[in-house]
């Protein structure tokens, strides 16, 4: 809905005005996503002084503007212009912020009747009193039928307006103030906007596939011609959905929504018109002429034979679209049409409450025929359809914890989430039980408010944040929060010395382990892959060995891939080696993560192109998609015989594997101290030589300089620490003036910041670390101000485009959260800043399980992980759900409607996998990971 541009009046003198908001889908919704009240206050738009009040400078929470007001008795000294387009025929919330010098405050709406001004409902927040700083509020409004004249009325759809206003006690500011739908937008092309696809069909809306709705057979078309609006009302067309019946009922469902958590009640609504005599609609008309021409050739039909909607919620269980229960709404028709016809009318399903056992709902748009077989069936259009969600009947609290623990010394937070905000207080309180039951912890929290994402995607919840850093007792833990008198409890954590490494370390090591390529995996696979690989001039050459890429059996060579895995594990093991010493499966004298990053050694040599130094291509399982695709056991991809029709092919693109360097030579050190031969100095030098000559000024990248940096330790080679300094000299180049880095991912420096902080903790005494700490310092700040919630997370893309989940929902990004956690913690190591600890932290706690899904996403650790994977190891008897110990899925995407908040496939039926998109393994995830434990404190 549109909002008014409205400009801040004062009765002030003028002096004192210094002060006195996975699917690319069209940007218009008929989701109203509220009305501006301006309320940042950067712009004097939208606010009327009604006391002692002024727009201050400088005292802002976010930005430099608030609003400010003082009274010594209760008092209103700020409210909004007339909200005039809000639709409270939904539940709204009001949220804003506030910080009381003196007294309290706190924020109220007053509806009125539109003609006469007649007070009809008023919702007022908790107030904020002095000395909590900013603090949020936020009130929740109920739903009331929209009036004219006091009568209930079903054509005018904005008969009331509102205001909103700032009330004190004493003297205070509000800053940040909004309003907004209590339900978040969840249907993805309810306009009917998106354009068809190649094959002409209408994304996100297929043919219903139940067809016992009703009695007699369901068929007909559906189309998405122009709606039939005037010309004067919409200049440029919009599309709707038509459908036109041609046996007793024709009916077109969303694709199926999840049954979201923060609600029991939902309720569906859609526009929609009716029209008779007629069975295909105008495509294209232009101007009101010509369609009133239309309208006037069309015979005027009897009521009867004019057709009828309707709207059907059908509710299933676990994706797998087994009909758990069918909600029929009225079956409705609008009058006969003999003019030229608008919408004339809302047709609704529910309130409705999720049956036992549904994990998702789906719309249902219906046409009922009543004219008789030997007459046109007419046309029923449905446009802006929304799934909604209503205020909550049962109020919850939900309480999110990393599931594996916290480092005793370390920064403890947990994430809190309730589906209502109390009427009575700003805060909650956070207990922290042992499991006896004795009390180890308290303290109170306040609300962090709501997180939305790209286009204001809100993401259901209020959000509030509780530390209990200071907590520093050991042992299993429990996590209680109550708010509003409601109380959420935690799985269960532990809280230790060394935690993460001591319960995560192995389990990173057998994710290895069990994806080995070429090799019997006892308990999984036989040796597969045995004739990789051909060449592209159609010769071959032993390319066995290595790691399975992902879900899937290819080999990627790549910067974080084998040579990634390699280094990761080396930094793990020459963290802690005592801790490794003991595990040795194969009996070989070499601890088992010290074997691992052995084997993948061996297998980069094979890659390595003895021309130019680097690296062969990518490895695809087959000589074709069809073959490396098939769902099956690894060693039933090819038939292993060299020669075949079915070799695996080496991709003509050369791949790229810079910390293969610093891998081989660490391997090359281990297994000379006991006495193996190796040639892995000798490839570490042809890669360095490739580099040298590609980048002779240093240009090579921080994954070149960790590397030479190795080099430089082991081998002490003054050339390796020439090359090193010019490396790290033109990574400082790159910096933003701000002095943030460039480089790694999303541009954020994250990848170049651990390179050049490796540096300066390898080498304190080199004239360039001075150098290098001070912009490492400079990056530090806006880097770890970058998230701005309570999770603590970053997202994937900042700025004022920015978002949490690519658009695409190409696949989630638990590598990008795990790197800049591994950068953050080398940042500590060197700068000794306790916010990049908490960053860092907050990272790995989001993958851990403090997330809105309370998911553990590292297989067997935690409470509750992904109930299967995307995995062709699904193909090995035994290991259906494809669940390899240590695995890191892909993560969060978009939600199923394509809005910037989390979603991810937790369904067990359906198809034989998950989505790739959250729930594949990938090497990459793990390398993260694994760099960020060796470097924890």
């Amino acid at each position: 809905m549109g909002s008014h541009k409205l400009k801040l009046s004062t009765s002030l003198p003028v002096p004192l005005i210094l002060v006195s908001l996975f699917l690319l889908l069209s940007p218009t919704t008929p989701h109203c996503e509220g009305e501006s009240l301006h309320g940042s206050f950067e712009a004097p738009e939208g606010w009327i002084s009604v006391g002692r009040s002024a727009w201050v400078g400088e005292l802002g929470r976010h930005g430099t503007r608030a609003l400010e007001g003082s009274s010594t008795e209760t008092a209103m000294v700020w409210k909004s212009q007339a909200l005039e387009d809000t639709d409270w025929s939904q539940a709204q919330v009001l949220e804003g912020w506030l910080e009381v010098d003196e007294g309290e405050a706190w924020l109220e709406v007053e509806i009125l009747e539109g003609d006469s001004q007649k007070p009809l409902a008023k919702w007022s927040t908790p107030k904020v009193h002095e000395g909590e700083g900013w603090r949020y509020v936020a009130v929740e409004t109920g739903a009331i039928p929209t009036l004219k004249n006091g009568v209930a009325s079903a054509t005018d759809s904005c008969c009331q307006t509102a205001e909103v206003r700032f009330g004190v006690k004493g003297k205070a500011r509000l800053d940040d103030a909004n309003l907004f739908p209590f339900s978040p937008k969840i249907v993805a092309n309810g306009d009917f906007q998106a354009s068809l696809d190649r094959k002409g069909r209408i994304p996100m809306w297929s043919e219903e596939t139940v067809k016992d709705l009703f009695e007699g057979t369901s068929s007909g078309k559906m189309m998405v011609p122009f709606q039939l609006l005037p010309y004067e009302v919409s200049k440029t067309p919009d599309k709707a959905l038509v459908l036109s019946p041609s046996t007793e009922w024709h009916a077109v469902s969303s694709i199926n929504y999840p049954v979201l958590p923060w609600t029991d009640r939902f309720s569906i609504k859609a526009e929609f018109q009716c029209l008779g005599g007629i069975t295909d609609p105008p495509y294209t008309l232009k101007g009101n002429r010509e369609l009133q021409k239309f309208f006037s050739n069309l015979p005027v039909n009897p009521a009867d034979t004019v057709p009828a909607g309707q709207i059907i919620t059908v509710w299933s269980d676990d994706y797998a679209q087994n009909v758990i229960r069918v909600d029929k709404g009225e079956i409705e028709r609008t009058p006969a049409v003999s003019m030229l016809p608008g919408w004339q009318r809302t047709i609704t399903s529910g309130p409705l409450t999720p049956p036992e056992g549904a994990t998702c709902l789906r719309a249902v748009l219906v046409a009922h025929r009543t004219a008789p077989k030997d007459q046109p069936g007419g046309l029923v259009y449905f446009d802006n359809v929304d799934i909604r969600t209503l205020p909550p009947l049962e109020k919850k609290v939900k309480v999110w914890i990393n599931q594996v623990g916290y480092e005793t010394k370390g920064p403890k937070s947990a994430v809190i989430a309730t589906n209502f905000f109390p009427a009575d207080s700003t805060t909650g309180t956070l207990r922290i039980v042992a499991e006896d039951g004795a009390l180890l912890f308290e303290t109170d929290f306040a609300s962090s408010g709501r997180m939305r994402g790209q286009n204001n995607a809100d993401w259901g919840w209020w959000f509030w944040r509780a530390d209990f850093t200071d907590l520093e007792s050991e042992g299993v833990c429990l996590a209680k929060a109550t708010i509003g008198g409601i109380e959420g409890q935690s799985h269960a954590f532990e809280i230790g010395k060394d935690l993460l490494f001591r319960e995560l370390a192995n389990l990173m090591v057998d994710f290895f382990f069990v994806q080995r390529c070429g090799y019997e995996v006892p308990g999984w696979h036989a040796a597969c892959h045995l004739d990789d690989a051909k060449l592209p001039d159609g010769t071959h050459r032993d390319l066995t060995g290595g790691w399975h890429s992902a879900g899937d059996y290819n080999k990627i060579q790549w910067e974080y891939g084998d040579g990634g895995v390699v280094y990761s594990l080396l930094n793990l093991a020459e963290r802690n080696p005592g801790f490794f010493a003991a595990k040795d499966r194969d009996s070989d004298g070499l601890p088992d993560i010290q074997d691992e990053a052995r084997w993948g050694a061996q297998y980069l040599a094979k890659v390595q192109n003895p021309e130019t130094g680097g690296f062969l291509g990518h490895i695809e399982q087959g000589p074709d998609r069809k073959t490396w695709m098939n769902w099956v056991a690894p060693e039933k991809t090819t038939d292993n015989l060299v020669g075949t029709a079915d070799d695996p092919i080496v991709r003509p693109e050369p791949g790229s594997s810079p910390l293969a360097l610093s891998g081989w030579l660490r391997v090359a050190k281990v297994l000379e101290g006991r006495g193996i031969e190796n040639s892995f100095r000798d490839h570490a030098r042809r890669l360095l030589e490739m580099y040298k000559r590609e980048s002779p000024d240093g240009g090579a990248g921080p994954l070149v300089l960790l590397s030479v940096l190795d080099l430089y330790a082991l081998e002490r080679d003054s050339d390796a620490l020439d090359y090193a300094r010019k490396t790290a000299e033109a990574l400082l180049s790159q910096a933003h003036p701000s002095g943030q880095l460039k480089g790694g991912y999303d541009d954020s420096g994250d990848i170049p910041a651990a390179a050049l902080a490796t540096f300066a903790l390898r080498l304190p005494e080199d004239p360039l670390t001075p150098k290098i700490r001070e912009t490492l310092e400079d990056h530090l700040a806006p880097f770890v101000s970058r998230p701005d919630n309570p999770f603590g997370i970053s997202r994937q893309k900042e700025g004022p485009e920015g978002y949490y989940f690519d658009p695409t929902s190409a696949l989630g990004v638990n590598y990008l959260i795990a790197c800049r956690a591994w950068s953050a913690l080398l940042l500590h190591r060197l700068l000794k800043d306790p916010r990049a600890l908490v960053y860092a932290t907050d990272h790995l706690d989001f993958i851990l399980g403090k997330n809105p899904y309370d998911l553990c996403m590292l297989e067997g650790a935690g409470s509750f992980n992904p109930p299967r994977y995307h995995h062709r190891y699904i193909k090995i008897p035994g290991h259906e759900t494809g669940a390899v110990p240590g695995a890191i899925p892909n993560g969060f995407v978009r939600d199923v409607g394509g809005h910037d908040r989390p979603g991810f496939d937790l369904s067990t039926k359906g198809r034989e996998y998950p989505s790739y998109r959250t729930s594949e393994p990938w090497l990459v995830h793990n390398v993260f990971f694994t760099l960020a434990l060796a470097e924890m404190p």
